[in-house]
């Protein structure tokens, strides 16, 4: 469905992204996973046309139609939107205003109303503070709502920037499952999450970035299983694995 070959962006003077390449398979939870400045949340970004001029090299195509130079209106309108990090919502709007605002380039009223209660359906908390403004949200419910707003565009390919980011761990839980469901009724998702633990539950495939190249892609399980990935990124100390993933590429190339 998406497919990225050999891009760079930069910031200003300052090059973020060099050389990377991936594809999402349609239907699938691909996850990106690294430290801060890695460069992941730059990359979807860079799909998602929100970085003007970018990227300086390379193709992104999405079902065959290159996504270089077009606006981020019209990159939405063929199918993508973009969960940024930090709950973006229209703080002084309410509930059902922002969802709405969602299905702002459609014009399909009956299928934004399905939408509507699908996305209610999801998050029913919603469903009972549709008339409240949405800045007086809790966190968590401040991000099933700019969830739910991106599900409104009715995305065949929905790019979501740290969901995990702040909530308390039974809230993370339950916006990694409805995450999971998501994509079982269709969804595309490529998901950037510092929870790589959980990240790597959900998602069949993953790649792995440090300062702004891939170091290392595999299946999801795969990728929990491996002992450098448990030992620097999972929390889970393997005896004898190497430290670090600069030490172990000298040894080994990595996909």
């Amino acid at each position: 469905m998406l497919r990225i070959s050999n891009i760079e962006t930069s910031y200003g003077p300052i090059r973020a992204i060099n050389g990377v390449s991936l594809e999402v398979p349609e239907g699938r939870i691909v996850t990106l996973l690294g430290g801060n400045g890695a460069g992941k949340s730059t990359i979807l970004k860079t799909i998602s046309g929100l970085l003007e001029d970018q990227p300086d090299k390379g193709t992104i195509e999405f079902m065959g139609t290159r996504l270089n130079g077009l606006d981020p209106e019209q990159i939405v309108r063929l199918g993508i939107t973009h969960v940024q990090e930090g709950r973006t919502i229209f703080e002084e709007l309410t509930v059902e205003e922002n969802l709405l605002m969602g299905a702002y380039v459609r014009r399909d009223v009956h299928g934004v109303q399905r939408d509507r209660a699908r996305v209610l359906g999801h998050f029913p908390v919603l469903g009972q503070r549709l008339n409240q403004r949405a800045g007086t949200l809790s966190g968590g419910e401040q991000q099933m709502l700019v969830i739910g707003r991106g599900l409104m565009a009715h995305p065949r390919l929905m790019l979501l920037d740290e969901p995990s980011l702040g909530l308390a761990p039974a809230m993370v839980k339950e916006i990694f499952q409805i995450i999971k469901t998501i994509n079982e009724e269709g969804t595309t998702i490529l998901l950037v999450e510092q929870n790589a633990r959980m990240a790597l539950q959900v998602a069949h495939y993953g790649y792995l970035l440090e300062a702004g190249r891939i170091v290392l892609s595999d299946d999801a399980r795969a990728l929990s299983e491996n002992e450098d990935v448990r030992d620097a990124y999972l929390g889970i100390a393997v005896e004898g694995s190497p430290k670090g993933f600069k030490r172990y590429k000298k040894k080994k190339r990595w996909r």
